[in-house]
């Protein structure tokens, strides 16, 4: 315990210092010091490419991918597309300028955080996924990275 709450400490030091905003079609993104990004781009179908983020010797990888939705996304269309059973319960709450649902869970010795926010016509679905026994240690980095997300005009793109 003393040896996370040691790691976490001086990895937050390490990535506290500037950030880097990285622009997307419908979104600009800060990332923290010392973090890349990869597009892996989706062949043979319309579907936007899956933006990977990660400390090149960190822990978990952040993955994000962006849909524009025919009209403005609201919460029960939103609560839809989660695919999580409706017995289990999910707080709307607010990432930024976005808005939506947010889930941790493990699952075959992995430790998922999956985020499905929605901005106007604009949805992002969002994973992280690590070692369960080090999912606490980029976790303020990692919410502060969605967080800063903001939205692109829908009418500019």
């Amino acid at each position: 315990m003393q040896k996370n709450a040691l790691a976490t400490v001086f990895y937050l030091l390490i990535t506290s210092a500037t950030a880097e905003t990285v622009s997307f079609p419908s979104f600009d993104i800060d990332l923290a010091d010392g973090w890349e990004y990869v597009t892996e781009p989706i062949s043979g179908n319309d579907l936007t490419p899956i933006i990977r983020i990660r400390r090149p010797d960190g822990i978990g990888v952040l993955s994000i991918r962006s849909f524009d939705a025919p009209g403005v996304v609201n919460a029960d269309v939103l609560r839809g597309l989660t695919n999580v059973e409706h017995s289990i319960d999910l707080a709307w709450t607010h990432w930024g300028e976005y808005s939506g649902y947010h889930l941790g869970y493990v699952e075959n010795d992995t430790y998922y955080r999956h985020w499905w926010l929605a901005h106007e016509r604009t949805i992002l679905l969002i994973s992280y996924d690590c070692d369960p026994a080090q999912k606490d240690i980029e976790a303020v980095t990692i919410d502060t990275i969605v967080r800063s997300i903001t939205a692109h005009d829908a009418a500019a793109r």
